[in-house]
């Protein structure tokens, strides 16, 4: 039976600056990769209709370029924790995830949200799956992911993304993030998570 990897996110772009290069080479094993975004951020001079439509374009042509099945997004209005929960919850009853990647418990409010989440989820016995979080919490068990051939592929998915306000310094935040993890691992580049149950 495949693998199912769910990968639970505050917004639309962040399983690819967080989790890439590791989704796109589970993805080339076969696995199932399922990203769910729990917010479309913030409001921009466009409509929302317009801005709506745009990053779910964005994210299924990223999606497309690592390998992911799909990317399901949970929540049109306000940033509302138990109607997402609601969704999040049936979503992880239906797919069954062998493994679960998510936010760090962070200072911004919507990535400490989807942590939370995704913690009452665990204490209430809903999530059994082994769960990882992005970032390095100098947490002892961590998930050592080597990323070097699926790296290009990152990049390439990122680029996939139109907010060219912030591109330059997220890729070369990427780059840098990935490749002194990799050097500490004694890999060219690398993605590290924090087990969090």
């Amino acid at each position: 039976m495949t693998e199912t990897i769910l990968c639970v996110v505050a917004h639309n772009d962040d399983y690819i600056v967080h989790a890439g290069g590791t989704l796109a080479k589970y993805a080339s094993k076969g696995k199932r990769i399922i990203t769910v975004v729990c917010s479309y951020g913030g409001l921009s001079h466009l409509k929302r209709e317009i801005l709506i439509k745009r990053k779910e374009r964005e994210s299924q042509h990223a999606n497309k370029i690592i390998g992911g099945m799909d990317v399901i997004f949970l929540e049109q209005q306000k940033f509302k924790d138990h109607t997402i929960l609601k969704k999040l919850t049936n979503i992880i009853k239906q797919e069954k995830p062998n493994m679960i990647f998510t936010h760090a418990n962070s200072i911004l409010p919507s990535h400490r949200a989807v942590h939370r989440m995704i913690q009452d989820l665990i204490d209430n016995q809903l999530v059994t799956c082994p769960v990882y979080t992005f970032n390095k919490t100098f947490n002892k068990t961590q998930l050592v992911v080597g990323t070097t051939k699926t790296f290009p592929t990152k990049i390439q998915a990122y680029m996939a993304y139109k907010h060219k306000l912030l591109q330059g310094m997220t890729l070369w935040a990427m780059f840098i993030k990935d490749k002194y993890t990799g050097w500490l691992n004694n890999r060219k580049y690398a993605e590290v998570f924090s087990r969090m149950n």
